[in-house]
């Protein structure tokens, strides 16, 4: 009889804590929208610095790993199962999701208008942070974020020869035989849950990009009903995929994933309707820009 690789209690307690947090904001939308924005802006606030020192400096003991002897140690002896294109294929679509699609075509323009670090919007000083602040998203820092736990984790399974992905397992060699333990426990509920809250985040990025295109280009009314159906129809297409395993279903998706990728990406980047919309309103804003500039 083949044994689960589900742990239920872990899964139930992630789970439970996402409904904490999900049904008072069903109930009361406004109070719970507003609560949740000031722990946000609370954390953005008090450990905003912190989490960008923190990311430079992932990255800096990354390249330190990499160059260093123990950039040597090869991770597994078994032939790879998937080809270089599959595996970034793979990597890229887990890595960047929906976020892409949505941030890719506004994030220089949100950051133009609503700037951080306290800048005017659309001065210089926000068009300055506007080129630049994406790449904190999409560049090197965030790739390094998923790098460092991925590293433990195939010590642990191709080194160590465990049986588990679990974050908790690869923790063994820090925490010892309380990987099994409370700790151990505690650990994988704080990545389970956060597991669910980035696909939650993909489903909410991705759903109403989806009902506007569906609303713009069939003229469906866009309604609860319709992101309901988007969330449902995205839920049972990406199961179907989960069901026929890594090999036959989410490699393919990926794939294909990919090529749409390449496709968008020639009929946008030949001057094409898109592109010549997009290139508008860059002129409209670097003209605004200039104006602003001259009036000093």
């Amino acid at each position: 009889m083949k044994r689960s690789t589900i742990d239920k209690q872990i899964l139930s307690i992630a789970l439970v804590m996402v409904g904490l947090l999900t049904i008072p904001i069903l109930i009361n939308p406004e109070k719970g929208t507003s609560f949740l924005q000031s722990v946000l802006n609370a954390i953005t606030k008090n450990f905003g610095p912190f989490y960008l020192w923190a990311c430079l400096a992932i990255f800096g003991f990354l390249l330190w790993l990499a160059f260093s002897r123990y950039g040597n140690i090869k991770l597994g002896t078994t032939k790879p199962e998937f080809s270089t294109f599959s595996w970034l294929a793979l990597i890229f679509t887990a890595g960047i999701g929906s976020g892409i699609m949505y941030w890719g075509i506004i994030e220089w323009s949100f950051y133009y208008s609503a700037p951080p670090f306290a800048q005017e919007p659309q001065s210089l000083g926000a068009a300055d942070y506007a080129s630049t602040y994406g790449m904190f998203h999409w560049g090197f820092s965030a790739w390094a974020i998923y790098c460092l736990p991925s590293i433990p984790i195939a010590y642990a399974l191709h080194i160590r020869k465990y049986d588990s992905v679990r974050l908790s397992t690869a923790c063994r060699g820090i925490i010892g035989d309380r990987a099994d333990g409370i700790l151990g426990k505690i650990i994988d509920v704080c990545f389970m849950f956060g597991l669910i809250g980035g696909v939650g985040t993909s489903l909410a990025l991705g759903t109403p990009l989806l009902a506007e295109g569906l609303h713009s280009v069939f003229g469906f009314e866009k309604t609860l009903t319709l992101n309901l159906s988007i969330v449902l129809a995205l839920t049972v297409f990406f199961s179907i995929c989960l069901y026929f395993g890594l090999k036959r279903g989410l490699k393919l998706l990926s794939d294909w994933n990919l090529y749409l990728y390449f496709g968008l990406h020639c009929f946008t980047g030949d001057g094409g309707f898109p592109m010549r919309r997009l290139r508008a309103c860059s002129r409209l804003v670097f003209q605004k820009e200039e104006r602003f500039a001259n009036s000093y």
